[in-house]
C-alpha cells in the first residue's frame, strides 16, 4: 500500500494539470470554430449564385459563444480537483451541439441574402 506523499508525488501538480486542459480546450474551441467559420464561406448552403442563409453572419456568434462556453468551463475546471478529462468532454460535446443549433437556426435569425 503507497503512503500518501508517494501518492502525490506521483500525480502531476494540478497548475500542470489545468495547464494542458486549457491547452486542450482551446485547442477544441480553435478547430470546431475554423470547421465552422470554412463551412459558412464556402457555402455550403448553395450559395454558388443562389441564396445564401445568414451563416456568414453567425461566425462571430459562434466565436462568442465557444469563449462563453470556454469561460464557465475554466471556472468548472478551477473548482473540480478531479474528473478534467470528463470537462473537456464535456466542453467539446456542449460546443459542437450549439454550433449545430447556430448552423441549423441561423437562415432562419438572419434570414436569407442574395450571394454577391
Amino acid at each position: 500500500m503507497a503512503v500518501p506523499d508517494e501518492q502525490a508525488a506521483r500525480r502531476p501538480p494540478r497548475r500542470l494539470a489545468i495547464f494542458f486542459w486549457s491547452l486542450g480546450a482551446i485547442v477544441v474551441w480553435g478547430l470546431a470554430w475554423v470547421i465552422y467559420q470554412a463551412q459558412a464561406e464556402l457555402g455550403s448552403d448553395g450559395c454558388f449564385g443562389g441564396l445564401h442563409g445568414g451563416r456568414t453572419r453567425s461566425e462571430g456568434w459562434a466565436g462568442l459563444l465557444g469563449l462563453l462556453l470556454f469561460l464557465v468551463a475554466a471556472i468548472l475546471a478551477l473548482r473540480w480537483r478531479r474528473r478534467l478529462l470528463l470537462l473537456l468532454v464535456a466542453f467539446a460535446s456542449v460546443y459542437i451541439a450549439c454550433l449545430l443549433a447556430l448552423w441549423w437556426l441561423s437562415p432562419t435569425i438572419w434570414g436569407h441574402e442574395l450571394c454577391d
